[in-house]
């Protein structure tokens, strides 16, 4: 009867310490949500951290090139790819561990030249490029294949900078302001040329006068690296069409143009 006894307070101790052990184990909750899931490429998307009872935390990301900083409660992920990444979140802790892992969708920017309402895509990087003839400002040259044209549409860019660095703001300069009064700092002209072989087949420019309707043209530096990555936009600019006949160009029409351009910038041609 005694053994019997002294066996039931033994399993009941037991069961007690057992019951104590489980009730202390707290093993963590991995958790996180992104900044936001409509990413382009060169985003910075933050991504939040919502584990619990965490000591430790890591955070992994597959799928592309990308560069990841910490912050005061994640991490900060710049994708520099447009592709599909998987994010996964492992946290640990005396009493376990726990992981959780999230896709997010890195789209390639929506890059392009638009003209009287037809998008044309800019699928070529850009080149700083210095002109053929005179002494004008350097220029950003977008080239642009079009089909059925036999060379490509030229659209340039020129941010007429002051001092550097290339980011900031730039309001229009016409043409006639340029002829007639020195450009201000900070400001920009848009020209076009379409089947552009050389300077002599000129089918439409922006070189005619009677342009109207402008908007700033915005630089921001996306990425710094060795190779920076900008976002060049510019929402409205309408500029003159027509054909130049002895030497004199001839306004036909006026149409309205947008640019919209993230990437790198070739640098300029070595002489």
């Amino acid at each position: 009867m005694k053994k019997s006894l002294k066996a039931i307070l033994l399993f009941f101790a037991a069961t007690v310490v057992l019951t104590s052990c489980s009730d202390d184990e707290n093993p963590p909750t991995a958790g996180f949500s992104f900044s936001t899931t409509d990413a382009v490429q060169w985003d910075i998307v933050d991504v939040t951290s919502s584990a619990e009872k965490a000591d430790d935390a890591t955070c992994n990301v597959s799928g592309g090139a990308y560069k990841m900083e910490d912050k005061s409660n994640g991490k900060s992920i710049i994708f520099l790819e447009a592709a599909t990444y998987t994010v996964t979140q492992t946290v640990t802790n005396g009493d376990g561990s726990d992981t959780m892992s999230q896709d997010i969708t890195v789209s390639a920017p929506d890059n392009a030249f638009t003209m009287d309402g037809t998008k044309y895509e800019i699928n070529t990087a850009p080149q700083w490029t210095k002109p053929s003839h005179g002494d004008g400002p350097n220029f950003i040259q977008f080239s642009i294949s079009v089909s059925g044209d036999d060379f490509p549409t030229v659209v340039k860019l020129m941010p007429l900078l002051g001092a550097d660095p290339l980011e900031g703001t730039y309001t229009y300069h016409s043409r006639e302001d340029e002829e007639n009064n020195p450009a201000p700092v900070r400001s920009y002209i848009l020209r076009a040329v379409k089947n552009y072989e050389n300077f002599m087949n000129l089918e439409w420019s922006s070189y005619g006068s009677g342009l109207y309707g402008e908007s700033d043209l915005v630089v921001e530096l996306v990425y710094d690296a060795d190779n920076d990555v900008y976002d060049i936009k510019v929402d409205n600019y309408t500029i003159g069409v027509g054909n130049y006949v002895n030497w004199v160009f001839v306004e036909e029409a006026q149409i309205a143009t947008s640019l919209y351009y993230r990437g790198a910038i070739t640098p300029m041609a070595e002489d």
